[in-house]
C-alpha cells in the first residue's frame, strides 16, 4: 500500500470503503449532485489493487469502514 503522499479521489463507495479498510485516510468527503465523493491518501495503484482482486482486507475492517461511509453519506444529505 502506498502512502507517499498521493490523493485519489473516488464516488465509489465500496472501492473508498476498501481503501480505508486497508489504511488509507479519508482527506475529505463532498457531495457532487446526487453523490459524495470521497478523496482519500492513496494511489491510483491502490485502487487497481481492488479492481484487479489483488489484494484482501479483513471483512470487519471493511464493514466498518463502510459503515463509516455510509453514515457521512447520511449526514452529509440531511445538511443540504
Amino acid at each position: 500500500m502506498s502512502h507517499s503522499g498521493e490523493t485519489y479521489s473516488t464516488t465509489d463507495l465500496e472501492l473508498a470503503a476498501f481503501l480505508l479498510a486497508r489504511g488509507s485516510a479519508l482527506l475529505d468527503s463532498s457531495r457532487e449532485e446526487n453523490k459524495s465523493r470521497f478523496t482519500l491518501r492513496a494511489s491510483h495503484d491502490d485502487a487497481l489493487a481492488y479492481f484487479r482482486g489483488e489484494d484482501t482486507v479483513s471483512a470487519r475492517a471493511l464493514f466498518s469502514a463502510w459503515r463509516s461511509l455510509r453514515t457521512l453519506i447520511e449526514e452529509q444529505r440531511r445538511s443540504r
